[in-house]
């Protein structure tokens, strides 16, 4: 059963459960915009650790449901050798990407419990769609790991010092994908 608190949440954001029917929004830490503190399904709000920015905590299923007035993430854009813009997702504040399957991209290391597991069974991943559809999924420890690699010039990036390319092999198709990413301030 859900939570009162988690409801009100679903219903003021007018989100919707997607996906499987057991699908359950998760508690996302994002950037905090202009009307965030307004907004009646925030959850919790803090500063970074490490930069100068505001966060909030909204419960989300899917990220391009979210008011751009309300909150905002990390942006992931997969590119072509000279920077151009192929596809995009978006990602909880210092989430990074980790593979990359069809439409889906996963991350780890910013939601607790999401860690690596010490017995060699699959990590359990935040998932990512293109459509902005989050969920948790397994991610063997066989993945490929991504290569990181020189940034071409990416506008959308353009004077950050945290810019970061890697290449990575697609889950489904084998394919090369280059996705560029923000890490993490520090």
């Amino acid at each position: 059963m859900k939570s009162p608190l988690l409801l009100l949440a679903l219903a003021v954001a007018g989100s919707t459960v997607t996906g499987a029917p057991e699908a359950e929004p998760l508690l996302l830490t994002l950037y905090a915009e202009a009307n965030a503190q307004e907004f009646p399904g925030a959850v919790r709000f803090e500063e970074h650790c490490c930069c100068e920015a505001d966060l909030v905590s909204l419960y989300v299923t899917n990220m391009l449901e979210i008011p751009p007035d309300v909150a905002s993430g990390e942006a992931v854009l997969e590119i072509d050798a000279q920077g151009n813009t192929i596809n995009k997702w978006v990602l909880p504040v210092d989430g990074s990407p980790v593979a990359v399957e069809g439409d889906d991209i996963y991350a780890l290391g910013w939601l607790a419990g999401l860690k690596a597991e010490p017995d060699g069974e699959p990590q359990r991943s935040l998932v990512v769609s293109l459509s902005g559809v989050v969920g948790i999924r397994p991610l063997a420890p066989s993945a490929p790991q991504r290569k990181l690699v020189a940034c071409p010039e990416v506008e959308r990036f353009e004077g950050s010092a945290y810019l970061g390319c890697a290449e990575f092999e697609d889950l489904a198709t084998g394919a090369r994908r280059l996705l560029a990413f923000q890490h993490p301030c520090t």
